[in-house]
């Protein structure tokens, strides 16, 4: 197996799967814990002030969804199935291109659907408590649960930003340095046709010059018309 060859892509995914763990351990015990100190203390529609007009602890069942809207049950559990569906394999094929920041995303939404799906399997309803007054808006009321599903749904969203930023400035990269490659490669091609044509240059300057020395060498070798001519002192008779 690939994976098991590969000690560094080993090591990483441990880490990776150690850290998820522990987000998700983490923010389900301070779900189910928090909404349960609240039950325990509380009656529902019971209202605690801790910031008078901006924060309250408020205790309600919610038959909704998160922050209190109001959805088809069946459809709630099917989304929350499918969201822990695709972080498990996520999660079991790691991926080079995968960072902490995206493990720590997909646990923290992983978290909070698990946190308000054990309400649901087992209460029928979600126990909300957490209760605030923006600008004399009285905000839906919610928990833990869903403060990770939407911390974790904002940091996927940071995590897609910058993939898509690394992407583009790779892209560019490529695109100058593709660029550059072809103008060096233009720039070879042209000084290798100067140096052929300074080659070829030089080559027929030598032949010029080896033609010449050969039609001297012949004019020397040829013999002189006056010293093959017969001397007429020389052959007369009596």
């Amino acid at each position: 197996m690939n994976l098991l060859k590969n000690k560094p892509t080993v090591k990483r995914y441990v880490v990776q799967s150690v850290v998820a763990v522990a987000v998700i351990a983490f923010m389900l015990v301070f779900d189910l814990v928090t909404k349960a100190v609240v039950e325990g203390n509380m009656a529902v529609g019971d209202s605690v002030p801790v910031i008078p007009n901006f924060f309250y602890i408020t205790f309600i069942y919610n038959d909704g969804a998160a922050w209190g809207m109001t959805v088809i049950m069946p459809l709630v559990i099917t989304l929350t199935f499918i969201a822990l569906a695709a972080f498990l394999l996520l999660l079991f094929f790691p991926d080079k291109r995968k960072n902490m920041l995206f493990i720590v995303a997909m646990a923290m939404v992983t978290a909070g659907a698990t946190g308000n799906l054990i309400d649901r399997l087992y209460l029928g309803q979600v126990r909300d408590f957490l209760n605030f007054f923006i600008f004399g808006y009285d905000f839906p009321v919610f928990n833990i649960a869903d403060v990770s599903l939407v911390v974790g749904v904002i940091l996927l969203v940071v995590f897609l930003i910058i993939c898509l930023v690394k992407a583009l400035s790779q892209s560019k990269k490529e695109k100058a340095k593709g660029a550059t490659d072809g103008a060096s490669a233009a720039d070879n091609s042209d000084t290798a046709n100067t140096a052929n044509s300074d080659n070829n240059n030089s080559d027929s300057a030598n032949a010029d010059n080896n033609n010449t020395v050969a039609a001297d060498s012949g004019k020397s070798d040829a013999p002189s018309d006056e010293g093959d001519k017969p001397s007429d002192d020389g052959g007369g008779g009596e």
